[in-house]
């Protein structure tokens, strides 16, 4: 056996009978042709993935959402101790990872462009991305419950964090239109035409739940009412009067 040809070798390296290194080319043969994989190894392949959007809960200011260029999705909790004490980020960090989809319809099949957390509870977050979905996720099942599919690649989405009356996320895309979904009824209720170009940015009033800011490629900054049809406002800097003074926007009493 393995003892019984080790102790041959070493007795004869002793005795002088063997040349100095035949021993060691010996074992290191011996080593090689025993090569077999362990199966408590894990194997992971070393790949650096760009970070496209963050967003940190408004409840706790702990929970980090993370939406990568891959289209994964990961939440980072940051009081964890490895954070706390300032060391390498320890796996006790990341309480989530959503891959990117292979065979399921879970998660996004493209890189995802925007994620914000649901303004009253960590239970529920949502997700953009150039695949053409927004996804409303439920946190605790790690579970897609509500999807809408866009026409085209989504750049950014705007959840309502005052709103008591509706609960309508604005969905900005490489369309000119921003449409507005509901999550309650899966359906989109309507959309805003006035851009000409894609939008990029979309903000609702922390002051009036129904006045939404959105800017686009055509240089222009607009502000909706979503109970009207038009924009209320349009802030165009290539033609704006330098020599007026600004007059202030009462959106609260609106």
């Amino acid at each position: 056996g393995r003892t019984t040809m080790l102790s041959l070798s070493l007795r004869s390296r002793e005795m002088g009978e063997d040349a100095p290194l035949l021993l060691r080319k010996m074992e290191v043969a011996r080593r090689a042709y025993t090569l077999a994989p362990q199966a408590l190894v894990e194997f992971h392949t070393a790949r650096m993935v760009q970070t496209s959007t963050m967003d940190i809960d408004t409840i706790e200011h702990r929970y980090l959402l993370v939406g990568g260029s891959d289209g994964r999705i990961g939440v980072y909790d940051l009081a964890s101790e490895g954070v706390k004490m300032r060391q390498s980020p320890s796996i006790n960090a990341k309480l989530m990872r959503i891959q990117k989809p292979l065979f399921t319809k879970r998660g996004h099949r493209n890189g995802v462009s925007c994620v914000e957390w649901y303004s009253v509870d960590t239970g529920m977050f949502f997700t953009g991305s150039f695949d053409k979905t927004v996804k409303v996720w439920d946190t605790n099942a790690v579970d897609v419950v509500c999807q809408f599919r866009m026409q085209n690649p989504v750049y950014n989405i705007a959840v309502p964090s005052t709103a008591t009356s509706h609960s309508l996320i604005a969905c900005a895309s490489s369309d000119s239109k921003v449409f507005l979904c509901d999550p309650v009824t899966s359906n989109s209720t309507h959309c805003l035409s006035g851009h000409k170009g894609p939008v990029w940015a979309a903000k609702w009033s922390p002051s009036n739940e129904f006045v939404l800011a959105t800017g686009g490629t055509d240089g222009t900054i607009k502000l909706w009412d979503i109970r009207t049809t038009g924009y209320l406002l349009n802030l165009d800097k290539h033609n704006a009067d330098t020599t007026s003074t600004p007059k202030r926007l009462d959106l609260a009493n609106s």
